[in-house]
Parts: C-alpha cells; sequence; structure tokens
C-alpha cells in the first residue's frame, strides 16, 4: 500500500554555491564597481577641464573633511556606501538571471529559502546588509559562515533568508532594459550629484 505521505525532497550539498565561486564572483563585482567609480571620475576631471563644475581647491582632504558640515559627511559615507554596489546587485538579483554580473559568470545564483527569485524590496535589503558588513569589516565572518554553515550561507544570506544556488535560475531569461539602466544609472548620478554638490562648496 502507497503512503500517502509526502516525500521531502533533500537538496544536495553541491547544489549550494561554495566559498571558492562565491569569492570569485565577489571580486568580479568589486572590479565593476571600481570600474563604475573610474568612470564617474572622467566625467568629474571633463567637467571641471570644461569649466563647468568648479569645485573649491582643497589640496589636503583632511582639512576638506574638518570643513564640511554634518549634512556632507553624511553625503558622503552615503555616497561611499553606494560606490559599493548595492543597487547594482540588487537589479541583477531580482531579474530573471537572479544574479549580479560575477555570479553569472562563475554559473551560481541567489534564491529565497524556497528556492524562488527574490523581489526587488529584498534584494535591496540583502544587498545592503552585504555593504553594510562588509563596511564593518565583518566580511571574514562571513566567509566563515559560508565554509561552516549547511547551506553556505554568509552573514547577509542569514540576514535576507537567501540561498546562493549553483547552476542557472528556472525558467531564467534575459535582463530587461531599465533593470540594466537602474542599476548602473542610480549609482552614477547618485555620486555625480554628490560629488558636485560637495565639493562646490568645500574650501
Amino acid at each position: 500500500m502507497a503512503s500517502s505521505q509526502p516525500s521531502l525532497v533533500t537538496v544536495p550539498q553541491s547544489s549550494y554555491a561554495g566559498l571558492g565561486r562565491r569569492i570569485a564572483a565577489y571580486l568580479i563585482d568589486v572590479l565593476i564597481a571600481i570600474a563604475l567609480l573610474f568612470v564617474v571620475g572622467f566625467l568629474m576631471r571633463g567637467l571641471r577641464a570644461a569649466g563647468v563644475w568648479t569645485p573649491a581647491e582643497v589640496l589636503d582632504p583632511a582639512v576638506a573633511w574638518r570643513e564640511m558640515a554634518v549634512p556632507a559627511k553624511i553625503a558622503i559615507l552615503v555616497a561611499f556606501v553606494v560606490s559599493m554596489g548595492p543597487f547594482c546587485l540588487a537589479f541583477f538579483e531580482a531579474s530573471a538571471w537572479q544574479a549580479s554580473v560575477g555570479k553569472r559568470l562563475l554559473n551560481i545564483y541567489v534564491t529565497d529559502g524556497a528556492g524562488r527569485r527574490l523581489g526587488l524590496v529584498r534584494s535591496l535589503g540583502r544587498s545592503f546588509a552585504k555593504c553594510f558588513f562588509n563596511l564593518f569589516y565583518l566580511v571574514l565572518a562571513s566567509v566563515v559562515t559560508i565554509a561552516a554553515s549547511a547551506k553556505k550561507q554568509a552573514l547577509h544570506d542569514f540576514a535576507a533568508k537567501t540561498l546562493v544556488m549553483r547552476g542557472q535560475p528556472e525558467p531564467g531569461g534575459s535582463l530587461e532594459p531599465w533593470q540594466i539602466l537602474a542599476a548602473f544609472g542610480i549609482p552614477f548620478f547618485w555620486l555625480v550629484v554628490t560629488f558636485v554638490a560637495v565639493f562646490q562648496t568645500v574650501g
């Protein structure tokens, strides 16, 4: 007589993305974030050379920081967090790819605890949690939890209740143009506006 009890599906340990693959994907994403910063930097130099942007001359960054008002300092700190790539990660990992560029290249993707695609709000929360932990030098703790936990979860995975799996998601699909534009456009304009607003008055 067949049992009416539902069978439990066990996810093989090999299905979870391992530490080496995740670190490599992270480094690729960091390089992309740095490249975006360089683009912003070249743009600001171009605007300055053209006379469109005329920041005050400050030779010593420490002096500039001391002279900044509190709102300006907060704006710089927020811009620093934005430069770490949370918007880029969030829009890509909430897309049909379910993966950042680094994760996609390394053939891994992000899901919720039930294996479903993340919504944008949850993906943003996960990305900012990742930046928060990195900002406070807890990235090594994440390395330990990925290596030691049964489902290979980092601190931000525990916070957002997400998993990083090997392979590609089903049904998958392509990125939509608005997701690419938002992923790179939001941090780009955020950084440009911050630099223009803050460094126009310092000095």
